[in-house]
């Protein structure tokens, strides 16, 4: 069993290939130390982005929809994690 579970959300800003200001979220996992990154497929404008709060800000249905599949990712791999 491990020791140490860490779950966060984030947007990558380090991607070019995308149109301007369009970027994929991704979820990142660390378990005992050992960091992991998850591709979630899901894109949202970066002027849209909550950094504080790693969530996309508003009520808008993009904004729901991401925010949605990003707590069902985490709620899946904390899941998973702890039985």
């Amino acid at each position: 069993m491990f020791n140490d579970f860490l779950f966060d959300r984030f947007l990558s800003l380090n991607t070019q290939s995308l149109a301007p200001k369009s970027l994929p979220t991704q979820s990142a996992i660390t378990i005992d130390g050992a960091p992991k990154t998850i591709e979630t497929k899901l894109e949202t404008n970066a002027d849209n982005w909550d950094f504080k709060f790693n969530r996309v800000l508003g009520k808008s249905a993009e904004a729901v929809k991401i925010n949605k599949k990003q707590s069902a990712h985490q709620r899946h791999i904390s899941k998973a994690y702890n039985g």
